[in-house]
């Protein structure tokens, strides 16, 4: 499975990028899986330390 992570400053941007790719991963059929949906980066570093999975894609 691969796990997707989302960064963005703005939260209007951040929930239209996280809306957009939870519709086209399923209408795919994408074996996907979004972990994380943030504004804040230091977030991000704390959960690949803590993620053993290394199948990661990052927006």
């Amino acid at each position: 499975m691969l796990e997707i992570i989302i960064l963005e400053d703005w939260q209007h941007k951040l929930t239209w990028i996280s809306n957009f790719i939870k519709r086209y991963t399923e209408f795919e059929e994408l074996d996907t899986n979004i972990k994380l949906v943030t504004t804040d980066a230091q977030e991000i570093k704390n959960f690949v330390q803590a993620c053993t999975n290394q199948n990661i894609l990052f927006f």
